[in-house]
């Protein structure tokens, strides 16, 4: 939601932003594959105050299973039915735009239709969805891949939402797909180097996280890391992959991911308002300045 709104400031700043591929990951994918469809940031906006409160309107569970966990959140066919609603049954060739959106295997299951892969079936692995032509690359687009599968796919959030088609959510492995972006195009395109990429990155936000070691506290065994280790795995895999896209496209990158001083957790739909407010809130005029150094002269 605060992507979606800062995508529509900065095309109210630049006016129509000239993108050539659209990449994200979880929600990320959901809104590229809308902006790939030719929505317009405002109407991403209006699909997403909707659609949330009914993504998220009943927890399926009930207190006893709630307590041991033992099932997701959510179920599978209200997100379905909101996503379907939005992409029909466009296949990835349907696309005019280019896409890439990012889900996690976990079934070890082969690719369907004999279709290459970098990875032996048999076991997990990351996976990719995209319509960007083969080139010279070795592994096909997925053209006749339903676009509402992949956004299942890339937004089955572990515990919030069951594993869909033997996939979850492709935040496990990619937060931020702004490498994984640049990679399949270079290695597609062998003509292109990487100072002809420009990577414009928008965050859904961060926490100033931190754990507070003092003297006499740093001895940690399971109890006390239980509550960091996740958010601490998945934040510094952004942060690295925001540190190495710097080293690889220098001036060429540049993120956007502002500070959140209040927890905003993934099924609280009651943050909107304040996700709206804290994305009007970012001064983006160093990000204006950067699409029309970097982008407006591709």
């Amino acid at each position: 939601m605060l992507s979606a709104h800062i995508v529509d400031r900065l095309t109210l700043a630049c006016g129509e932003l000239p993108i050539d591929l659209y990449a994200g990951t979880s929600t990320g994918g959901l809104l590229a594959s809308l902006l790939a469809t030719g929505h317009t940031p405002r109407q991403c906006v209006d699909i997403y105050e909707k659609a949330c409160p009914k993504i998220f309107a009943k927890p399926r569970t009930n207190v006893l299973t709630r307590m041991y966990s033992v099932t997701a959140k959510y179920d599978t066919q209200t997100r379905l039915n909101e996503i379907r609603k939005i992409t029909g049954f466009r296949k990835f060739k349907d696309l005019n735009e280019l896409l890439m959106i990012t889900a996690f295997r976990v079934d070890g299951k082969p690719p369907p239709n004999d279709e290459s892969s970098f990875f032996p079936s048999g076991r997990w692995r990351p996976c990719i969805f995209t319509n960007i032509p083969q080139g010279q690359g070795t592994v096909k687009p997925d053209l006749e891949l339903h676009l509402f599968d992949a956004c299942m796919r890339t937004s089955a959030a572990p515990t919030m939402f069951p594993f869909y088609e033997g996939y979850t959510d492709g935040g496990v492995f990619a937060q931020n797909p702004s490498l994984i972006a640049v990679a399949r195009v270079l290695s597609t395109n062998t003509h292109m180097s990487r100072s002809d990429i420009s990577v414009l990155s928008i965050g859904c936000g961060v926490r100033p996280n931190k754990i507070p070691l003092e003297e006499g506290n740093e001895d940690w065994g399971l109890h006390q890391w239980k509550g960091y280790l996740l958010p601490l795995m998945f934040d510094s895999q952004t942060q690295t992959t925001t540190l190495l896209s710097n080293y690889l496209l220098g001036e060429g990158f540049h993120r956007i991911n502002p500070w959140l001083e209040e927890e905003c957790l993934l099924d609280d739909f009651s943050k909107l308002d304040y996700l709206k407010e804290m994305a009007y809130s970012v001064d983006l005029k160093p990000s204006v300045e950067w699409i029309f150094k970097n982008m407006k002269h591709q």
